[in-house]
């Protein structure tokens, strides 16, 4: 049974998915941002397994603009472990594969195996790329606002916001994705943090993603190993935090090596959830 859940309920269940945080963050940030924009970014349709949320036990975000094409629609999973994805995704309409990828994105890694079980006996499609991610997670508010005030960065470095004039140089820069995020709506409808040169040019940013994580780091290379990184991380946590995020939050793929070294808890201001995996699956038409 899935459950087609009307905008005006997204408030509600919201509430009740408080109790699954911070292992639902990714579905309910992205609904949070959905509903904040009024569903205008990320456009998305949510399934439940019930339309009595204090009973749910199975939520699906289908969102339609998070990519650019070939792959605009991206599905967001969170189920408990003993709820059952299955009968949800195995629903006429809410599974979709229209487009050249499917992608099943920061989920629960305990769920991929339903996942490939639908998509393989439905859609007799086996996922080309999976990806395991460590999830990690910044202090509270409080103790950013002490970690930024001891920010200081190299000279002639400044923190900025980005604009929708610096999205050219952003995706010139990052050119590593399978499909394109969509960087005009990060940036202007979610918070961000660039570092700017002396002639106002960003020589680094993050971001906080359709999901609420902070993520799409980038550094030129001649900046790197000065700390600005974790300078860029907490002070957007402190953003983040402001807003009401009372955890902030991120995930890195695991075989990223020089990423995961980044985040190192000995290197910046992160803890990592040793015993909980997020994963990502790619289905090719």
């Amino acid at each position: 049974m899935a459950y087609l859940v009307a905008p005006r309920r997204i408030p509600e269940l919201l509430h009740h998915l408080t109790k699954w945080r911070p292992e639902c963050n990714p579905v309910y940030d992205m609904m949070k941002i959905s509903h904040r924009t009024k569903n205008i970014w990320p456009r998305i349709d949510v399934f439940t397994d019930t339309d009595q949320f204090d009973h749910c036990k199975v939520v699906l975000c289908k969102a339609y603009n998070a990519f650019k094409h070939p792959s605009n629609t991206t599905y967001v999973a969170h189920s408990t472990l003993d709820g059952n994805l299955v009968p949800l995704l195995e629903q006429k309409g809410v599974i979709e594969c229209n487009e050249k990828y499917t992608l099943f994105r920061r989920f629960p890694s305990y769920l991929a195996g339903q996942i490939k079980e639908v998509m393989r006996n439905q859609m007799d499609l086996k996922p080309d790329i999976e990806i395991e991610l460590n999830y990690y997670y910044t202090p509270r508010q409080k103790e950013l606002e002490m970690l930024v005030s001891q920010i200081t960065l190299p000279d002639g470095l400044t923190f900025g916001r980005l604009t929708s004039k610096h999205v050219a140089r952003i995706e010139e820069k990052m050119t590593h994705y399978l499909v394109k995020p969509r960087f005009d709506n990060i940036i202007k409808h979610n918070k961000t943090i660039a570092v700017f040169n002396k002639n106002q040019i960003p020589i680094a940013w993050v971001m906080e993603s359709e999901f609420g994580s902070m993520g799409f780091a980038f550094i030129t290379p001649s900046f790197r190993g000065r700390g600005i990184y974790n300078a860029m991380n907490i002070s957007l946590a402190l953003e983040i935090a402001k807003a009401g995020q009372e955890v902030p939050y991120g995930m890195v793929n695991v075989k990223n090596t020089a990423a995961m070294k980044a985040i190192h808890p000995s290197k910046i201001d992160v803890r990592q959830y040793k015993d909980f995996k997020m994963t990502e699956l790619y289905f090719t038409k």
